[in-house]
This record gives C-alpha cells, sequence and structure tokens, in this order.
C-alpha cells in the first residue's frame, strides 16, 4: 500500500519519523522507537526525540521548526559549550510501520540554527531554519517584450561572439 493511502486512511497508518543530522562529513541518525532502524545504509538510533508540527504559512518570516531531544543524546553534545563552527544540516524523513512497499516521504528539509537545554527536564531544542527560507530573496521577474531578455553573448543569449567579431587598425587619434 503507498504512503498516500496509508495517510489517508485513518485506520491503517502507523506513521513514524526518522531524524538524520549531517556536520560536514558527521552523521547522527535518532529514530522515536525503541529499536534501531536502518534507512539508506544509515543505523538510525533510538531516543527521545519529537518535532513540531510544521505549519504552512504566508508569512515573511523565515519559517522555523522546533526538534526536541534528549540532553544526553550526541548531537546535542555538539552545542555544549559554543555553537559548532561548521553548519548542520537535518532532513526529517515519514514513513509507516506496516507499509509493505517501504516508502519514505521527505518531511523536514532545513539547518540547525540554535540549541536551547532545558535542565529540570533533561532535553535540548534544536531550532531548525527550513531551507524554504533561502528562497526568500527577491528575484525581479522576467519582463516578456519583444527584444529578448538575455544579454548579448551571454551563455543564455546564443548569439555567437566570433561570428561578429570585426578587426580592423586604427589610422589616427584625434583629440589627444
Amino acid at each position: 500500500m503507498s504512503i498516500d493511502q496509508l495517510e489517508s486512511s485513518a485506520y491503517y497508518g502507523a506513521p513514524r519519523q526518522l531524524f538524520l543530522f549531517t556536520m560536514g562529513n558527521k552523521s547522527w541518525g535518532y529514530c522515536p522507537s525503541e529499536s534501531v532502524h536502518t534507512y539508506l545504509s544509515v543505523p538510525y538510533q533510538p531516543e527521545v526525540i519529537e518535532m513540531d508540527a510544521i505549519a504552512q504559512s504566508l508569512s515573511e518570516g523565515s519559517p522555523t521548526i522546533n526538534i526536541t531531544i534528549h540532553s544526553g543524546a550526541e548531537i546535542c553534545q555538539q552545542f555544549v559549550a559554543y555553537q559548532p563552527t561548521m553548519p548542520m544540516r537535518v532532513r526529517g524523513y515519514r514513513y509507516h510501520e506496516w507499509d509493505t512497499d517501504s516508502e519514505y516521504a521527505v518531511e523536514l528539509i532545513g539547518e540547525v540554527v540554535s540549541a536551547a537545554f532545558d535542565e529540570n527536564e533533561r532535553t535540548c531544542t534544536l531550532l531548525v531554519r527550513m531551507m524554504a527560507s533561502y528562497l526568500e530573496r527577491n528575484i525581479p521577474w522576467p519582463v516578456y517584450q519583444k527584444q529578448c531578455n538575455r544579454a548579448v553573448y551571454s551563455a543564455g543569449c546564443g548569439v555567437n561572439k566570433e561570428a561578429y567579431k570585426v578587426e580592423t587598425d586604427i589610422q589616427t587619434v584625434l583629440g589627444g
């Protein structure tokens, strides 16, 4: 049964999540279960981890989401003394426990921007900026006109500069 069919049913679905954190050539995989889960040859270690619900919004601000994990997890140790020097990326997958097709859906792609520790609860809350925030740059729309929108001789123009090249010799310079 496909993941779409499982998620449209109130009875068949048993959704589970996987979280893959990467920083440079290091990676950490976590899953909120009682046993190790392997996906794409990556072992996801059992850990108390949960993610806030993803909200779709047309607001101007950067979309962020919180991931809460036990503060003893190795990923949290990267933030104990200071912020890591390299960017830490996170990818969240969703699958269904009883899915015979073993389909996985990417639920989250983002970058961890900060961490907050709660000593009483023994948790670490990671603030993740979703990759959609990188698309916030204002890029002008192309203007449709009779003339070409490309700069002459640019890669997108297609006009061969050599075909219009004219060689000449300078005979006289005036006003110098």
